[in-house]
């Protein structure tokens, strides 16, 4: 529903909601013991909304109550292998197409990717998905050791 509304900030305040609510989700699985891998979280909503145009520098992201990861992870390619990808994806019958419509959006929001200087970049250009499975293992290993 949201997504016919056509209003961008509608659409950005309503993924940021849902980063919030799943807070105490999280809270409840971290006090168990679990360990708990997120992909794209607030960092997402942030940057894909920004290059999209929605009026992001009216939320102070950090001031947001949410838990903040120990580790983040930003991947990226080069965007030859990433169109390349996506149309391998497009083949699939379970991909959701509605996220390929924002292929400039997603370039235009690594800059703002990268801003979040707590992120650890890893290209993946050269890398299978293995292969980046055991960097990020790596990578959380020499993070946590």
């Amino acid at each position: 529903m949201v997504e016919e509304m056509g209003d961008i900030n509608t659409r950005f305040f309503y993924y940021l909601s849902a980063v919030v609510a799943v807070q105490p989700q999280l809270k409840e699985m971290l006090v168990s013991g679990k360990r708990v891998v997120i992909d794209r979280y607030v960092y997402s909503t942030m940057a894909m909304h920004s290059a999209l145009g929605a009026s992001v520098k009216s939320v102070s992201m950090r001031d947001l109550p949410i838990l903040w990861p120990d580790i983040g992870f930003l991947l990226t390619t080069e965007i030859n292998v990433r169109l390349e990808r996506m149309n391998v994806r497009a083949k699939q019958p379970t991909h959701d197409k509605r996220i390929e419509r924002f292929v400039k959006e997603a370039e235009d929001a690594v800059e703002t990717y990268r801003s979040f200087s707590e992120l650890i970049p890893v290209d993946t250009t050269f890398l299978t998905i293995d292969g980046v499975f055991h960097e990020v293992k790596h990578l959380l290993r020499r993070q946590l050791c």
